[in-house]
């Protein structure tokens, strides 16, 4: 037994503890004030990949970089909203963005970005929303400010056609582009998507469902009546789906979620102040799950009150057990890159 270890791994050696590995910058850092999103981008050549950033910089605007393999580089779109979050997916070689405030983007290069409505059979005019994913070669959106409740879908995806953009105009047939309402009775909001081998699942802040993309139907009895805080608690590593709903951290395959936080970490999770809850990010190394969650102080107005900066929770699926580290910056986003020019 090992009590309140930090930054060891004890999976890396069964039996053994392992200091954790270090950080690496990928080129020169981008001075910016505030990161609100980051995801990886690839060609569908499989060239290289790209990493997009998005943050709130000097001017107090928000601005999407792009690295393509060497350096940082100021993409066109500098003026987004200065807080909200932006979310990305890739979908036929393109990466569309989201921030709640402005119609989605889309770029073929991560350095020139065009808004959707100028781009043939659209009809999102006065749609915003915040949350935008990709599933079974549809793209997906939710988070408009007006329809919390509302999921857009787009047609399915065609290599020589293209898409067919969403519509707010009429619901649903199958292989056309559409929305679905899930479950505006519940008193919630959606929060973030994700994915399983056979399902796509919808969080909601207090709501879990199940989505069929190809048919376009959702299943309105909800799995559970906890979801998770925000996209980017949310992360999918070796086909299990892990989240953290704001009271614990659970794992679920598209069945009632099993809580996996209570042994190991719960004193961290019941220590992140309800304020801090947006904060956190989930993300994966293929192997483990990590979950950033800020600064911690646990026994609180005690004689061993203690406090833990910069806390990443770094979970073993393989060996079912949990690390704690401390880093000298506090991840705000996880995303997986792979620079594929290495491999070439």
């Amino acid at each position: 037994s090992v009590d309140q270890s930090l930054n060891f791994n004890f999976d890396t050696r069964i039996g053994s503890a392992v200091v954790r590995p270090g950080t690496t910058s990928i080129g020169t850092p981008v001075a910016a004030a505030l990161p609100l999103g980051l995801a990886e981008f690839y060609k569908p050549t499989l060239t290289n990949d790209y990493l997009v950033y998005a943050a709130n910089g000097a001017a107090n605007t928000t601005t999407i970089w792009y690295y393509n393999g060497t350096t940082w580089t100021t993409s066109n779109l500098t003026t987004l909203h200065t807080l909200n979050k932006v979310r990305f997916a890739t979908l036929l070689g393109y990466v569309f963005e989201v921030n709640g405030s402005e119609v989605p983007y889309c770029s073929a290069d991560g350095a020139t970005w065009v808004s959707t409505t100028n781009l043939s059979s659209n009809n999102l005019t006065g749609v915003y929303p915040s949350l935008i994913f990709s599933s079974k070669a549809h793209l997906l959106l939710a988070g408009d400010p007006t329809y919390p409740d509302r999921v857009y879908l787009s047609s399915l995806a065609d290599s020589v056609n293209g898409i067919s953009w969403w519509t707010s105009s009429t619901p649903p047939t199958t292989g056309t582009a559409g929305w679905i309402d899930i479950n505006p009775d519940d008193n919630s909001r959606i929060t973030g998507f994700a994915e399983t081998s056979n399902t796509t699942l919808i969080f909601k802040n207090q709501g879990l469902y199940r989505l069929d993309v190809i048919n376009q139907t959702v299943d309105t009895q909800s799995i559970c009546n906890f979801g998770a805080v925000s996209q980017e608690a949310i992360v999918n590593c070796q086909g299990i789906v892990y989240f953290f709903s704001g009271y614990n951290i659970c794992q679920t395959s598209g069945d009632i979620p099993q809580e996996i936080s209570r042994l190991g970490v719960a004193d961290f999770i019941s220590a992140i102040p309800q304020s801090s809850w947006s904060s956190v990010c989930a993300g994966t190394d293929g192997l483990n799950v990590y979950f950033s969650i800020g600064n911690i102080t646990l026994n609180l107005n005690k004689n061993d009150q203690k406090t833990y900066n910069n806390v990443v929770l770094k979970f073993s699926p393989r060996d079912q057990a949990w690390s704690c580290h401390s880093y000298a910056q506090q991840p705000s986003f996880f995303c997986q890159y792979i620079n594929r020019r290495k491999y070439i």
